[in-house]
C-alpha cells in the first residue's frame, strides 16, 4: 500500500470518527431537551376593557398558556366572560380573572363597583375643583372635611372636622375612568361620587 493511499485511509477513518461522535452528542443533546410545555386555552382581552364595562365577544380571544402557569380564577372560556361586568380596568392582552369581573347577577353600569354593605353616594363639588387643580381622578382614595364658619366657633370664626378618611371615589361627574392625561378641567367638575357606608 502506497504512503498515499495510508494517508488517504487515515483522514478518512478520521472524517468517520468525528463525524460518529459529532452525531452520538447531539443525539445526547436531543435527549437531553426538556419536553414540550404543555398549554392550555385561556381567555384574554383583545382591547383595552374600561371599569364599569358590559364585556363583549369582540373583546376576548383565546390564547394557549402554559398549564402549570395559570392562575386561579382565570376564565377558560369565551362565554363565561361575555356580558358580564369589569369591576378594574382591563388593558390589550390582559388575563380575564374572577377578581377582575362582577358576577352574573350583579347588574349593569357602577353597582358591580360597590362592595356589599357599601353606597354610592354623591356630593356637589364646585367650590372644592379649584384647590386641587382637577386631579380629583376615579380610584382616588379622598378625605371628606366639613368647615363650619361663623362667630364664636373656638374663638376663631371657624373649625374643620374630618368626617370621612381614605373613601374611594367611583366617579367623577359622568367619569368613571381617569382620562389619559390624569387630569379632570375644573370646570367640568361638578361633582363627585364615593363609596361610603350607610353610616
Amino acid at each position: 500500500m502506497s504512503k498515499r493511499t495510508m494517508m488517504l485511509v487515515g483522514l478518512a477513518l478520521a472524517f468517520g470518527i468525528a463525524t460518529a461522535t459529532a452525531v452520538h452528542f447531539a443525539v445526547q443533546q436531543i435527549r437531553s431537551l426538556p419536553s414540550p410545555v404543555e398549554t392550555i386555552p385561556i381567555v384574554v382581552t383583545t382591547s383595552d376593557v374600561p371599569r364599569f364595562t358590559t364585556i363583549s365577544k369582540n373583546q376576548l380571544a383565546l390564547k394557549d398558556w402554559p398549564r402549570n402557569y395559570v392562575p386561579i380564577g382565570t376564565a377558560m372560556t369565551v362565554e363565561e366572560v361575555v356580558g358580564r361586568v369589569a369591576i378594574v380596568p382591563m388593558v390589550k392582552g390582559d388575563l380575564v380573572l374572577e377578581t377582575k369581573i362582577a358576577g352574573r347577577e350583579a347588574g349593569r353600569g357602577i353597582s358591580p363597583g360597590i362592595e356589599k354593605g357599601k353606597r354610592a353616594f354623591t356630593i356637589q363639588t364646585p367650590n372644592v375643583a379649584s384647590s386641587v387643580a382637577g386631579f380629583i381622578l376615579p380610584g382616588n382614595k379622598v378625605d371628606v372635611l366639613l368647615t363650619v364658619t361663623g362667630q364664636g366657633i373656638n374663638d376663631g370664626g371657624g373649625t374643620t372636622l374630618t368626617l370621612l378618611q381614605a373613601v374611594e371615589i367611583l366617579a367623577v361627574d359622568q367619569r368613571l375612568e381617569a382620562p389619559s392625561d390624569n387630569k379632570v378641567d375644573t370646570k367640568d367638575l361638578r361633582s363627585v361620587t364615593l363609596l361610603v357606608t350607610p353610616e
